[in-house]
């Protein structure tokens, strides 16, 4: 089989040394979300092209990594092709269900509106019987609630219900049932964690925090007052100190702002000394992103985010935070905008295929698809405005069309682009520090030779 060098795929020419003295190269695959060490010989004709040097055992090991693919493929294709099928798949069913329309916060930054608005029995027992049709119908082997908000454990009530009667269903028709809460963390205690964990089956909080006590505390107030970075440090050290906990998994989330972007550093240094270097704990870094409101004010140019976040990332290594250096899947399905096996059901008893759309006022009004309790809860949701999404890639409509990260960013946010905003990720302008950052972290030390980093086109 004639192969070629894949258009995804990034090598760096510098030699390492294993932790036994093994010189190889590296090369990360991103059509597997693999970072794969090379004998620096196989390295070398790769990069000049010598495929015909390179033994037939090695060949099918870089056909496997899909650093190399057969010479005739036309990779966009195939990759679109294995994108259109994943999200055709109704295997894995995923509902975003907010529990209410509330928040205890006001952050700047947040295109919601919140109100005391109850969700009503009526509206609760329509998304169970969406979740009872989903967990029934043959296709389905997994359902996955994201609890979201508002703040969903304002709504901590509803969600215990709904949660409790979808587990039990799920149960009953052999289907695997999990759950992941999107929290603020002010209102989390062992009792709801208990709960969440126990008759809720959750198994991943992700909470956000902000940066220090005194900026967190400024940049995600609580509408009555005070602060929550304390409470929220202090449950998250109970938790992982209780073995009863063991089966949790927490996520911290940084949204990264002007006003903050200095202080990342302190906060990265104090949950370190806090005890959050943990296995079970992940620390992600996100640019702070308009929803449609007026927040460009706040925006750290995308550039300057990048460069900086190298420097945030190599000290979360060296402090043991747990964090991606380099994605480890692909994103074969980049939200759940483009597949009608997720659907987002807002408080309001509309229903949306995008997070971000849910008590957003311009949206409730214009852009639902459907009332959830008029949709005969045997259908998927309506068809959404970005379920052509590869198609769209596919006809150049978007840049994504032509860029290397494409297998692993999947386009990052389809809704995004067709606001006319460029929502590329940080990696576009950092893969190859990066690379660097995630080579050093599996122990391996730059060799004798160094050359500069080379990449594919």
């Amino acid at each position: 089989m004639d192969i070629k060098l894949s258009t995804y795929a990034v090598l760096d020419d510098r030699e390492w040394l294993t932790p036994d003295g093994r010189s190889v190269k590296v090369c990360y695959s991103l059509r597997t979300a693999r970072l794969i060490p090379l004998d620096p010989q196989v390295a070398d004709h790769l990069r000049d092209g010598e495929f015909d040097e390179i033994s037939s055992a090695d060949q099918r090991q870089l056909l496997d990594a899909e650093i190399c693919v057969p010479s005739d493929q036309d990779e966009l294709q195939s990759l679109l092709t294995r994108k259109r099928r994943a999200s055709a798949s109704l295997a894995r069913r995923k509902f975003t269900l907010l529990p209410t329309a509330y928040c205890n916060m006001g952050c700047e930054y947040c295109g919601q509106t919140h109100r005391k608005t109850p969700v009503s029995g009526k509206h609760r027992d329509a998304v169970l019987r969406r979740i009872e049709r989903a967990a029934a119908a043959a296709s389905t082997e997994h359902v996955h609630i994201t609890w979201f908000g508002g703040e969903p454990l304002m709504g901590f009530a509803v969600l215990r219900d709904i949660a409790s009667r979808a587990r039990k269903t799920c149960h009953d028709h052999g289907v695997r049932f999990t759950s992941t809460i999107v929290t603020n963390g002010a209102l989390l205690d062992r009792r709801k964690l208990k709960s969440l964990a126990g008759e809720c089956g959750v198994t991943h909080v992700e909470i956000t925090l902000d940066g220090p006590a005194d900026v967190h505390d400024v940049h995600r107030p609580l509408k009555s007052g005070g602060g929550s970075f304390e409470r929220i440090v202090s449950t998250l050290q109970d938790a992982l100190a209780d073995p009863s906990f063991e089966g949790l998994r927490f996520g911290i989330r940084t949204n990264v702002d002007v006003k903050n972007e200095d202080r990342i550093s302190e906060l990265i240094t104090l949950l370190a000394d806090a005890g959050l270097a943990h296995p079970h704990v992940r620390m992600h870094l996100h640019p702070v992103h308009s929803w449609e409101n007026e927040v460009e004010h706040l925006f750290v140019a995308k550039d300057r985010f990048a460069h900086r976040e190298v420097d945030w990332l190599r000290q979360m290594r060296d402090r043991g935070i747990a964090t991606k250096f380099l994605p480890s899947e692909t994103a074969d399905i980049v939200c759940g905008a483009v597949t009608r096996a997720t659907e987002v059901d807002s408080p309001t008893g509309n229903v949306f295929s995008c997070t971000e759309l849910p008590l957003v006022d311009e949206a409730e009004a214009h852009d639902s698809l459907a009332r959830i309790e008029e949709l005969d809860s045997n259908d998927l949701r309506p068809a959404g405005p970005f379920d052509d999404w590869h198609d769209s890639i596919a006809r150049g409509e978007v840049p994504c069309t032509g860029c290397r990260l494409l297998p692993v960013c999947g386009g990052a946010c389809p809704k995004a682009w067709r606001s006319g905003e460029y929502p590329c990720p940080s990696l576009k302008v950092n893969l190859e520090e990066r690379m660097q950052i995630a080579v050093e972290a599996n122990g391996l030390r730059l060799g004798p030779t160094r050359t500069l980093a080379t990449a594919s086109p």
